[in-house]
């Protein structure tokens, strides 16, 4: 019975019994100090992207482009650009040669 709860204790607690060696390990993580994995790089939210993709645009963007660079639907960039033109960080404005809404940083 002694040796029964020994054992129990043993196994629990990693003690090494007769037959049985247990080697303990140590695993260290070096990953992020070798290649930093993509959460520890700065990632731009859709406001970010829209007034860069303006920026690279001359100042601009129409509803297309802020489609393609955020991969959002229509709708709701849409409503992003009405919010960012309340905020003042964008105008409606038409395109001087075709007439097209688009809007403007200010």
């Amino acid at each position: 019975m002694v040796e029964e709860k020994n054992l129990k204790y043993r196994m629990l607690y990693g003690g090494a019994h007769q037959n049985n060696q247990v080697t303990q390990q140590v695993v260290v993580n070096v990953a992020d100090v070798i290649a930093p994995s993509a959460n520890n790089q700065k990632v731009k939210n859709d406001t970010q992207l829209i007034l860069q993709v303006a920026k690279d645009n001359g100042g601009s963007v129409s509803v297309a482009d802020c489609v393609l660079a955020t991969g959002k639907p229509v709708e709701e960039i849409k409503e992003m650009l009405n919010t960012m033109c309340t905020q003042e960080l964008m105008m409606v404005d038409n395109h001087p040669d075709t007439g097209a809404i688009i809007y403007k940083v200010i």
